[in-house]
């Protein structure tokens, strides 16, 4: 995926998809997302159940980073950059439609987001 398909920076707004269902099983966890006209089954990893979680209703790329980092701590090092990695997770997941960006020129429509 491009990073122009998606671009995303730290006050990038993010929310869930309409998601319809969710399965948890000791083998992973699996989501029904309205992807209209169709639905679709998307099978989450690990760092996707959290980020999910971490999302609730709406946060921040940065928000978010911020969240991912006190769970898990800093990448070893040479993994790379907490925030890259989180939004490569992140592109991913909107591409699956499990969450939506809205962009930060335009993350005025979301006056309400928690701080």
């Amino acid at each position: 995926m491009s990073d122009d398909v998606h671009p995303l920076g730290p006050a990038t707004v993010l929310s869930r998809g309409v998601i319809r269902d969710e399965l948890v099983t000791d083998e992973g966890t699996v989501v029904l997302v309205a992807d209209p006209p169709l639905h679709r089954v998307a099978r989450l990893s690990p760092i996707g159940v959290e980020i999910l979680d971490l999302v609730g209703e709406a946060c921040s790329l940065a928000q978010l980073v911020e969240g991912v980092t006190e769970r898990f701590g800093a990448p070893p090092d040479g993994l790379g950059d907490p925030a890259e990695l989180v939004a490569a997770a992140v592109r991913e997941l909107v591409e699956a439609t499990v969450l939506v960006a809205v962009p930060e020129h335009k993350k005025d429509l979301w006056d309400d987001l928690p701080s």
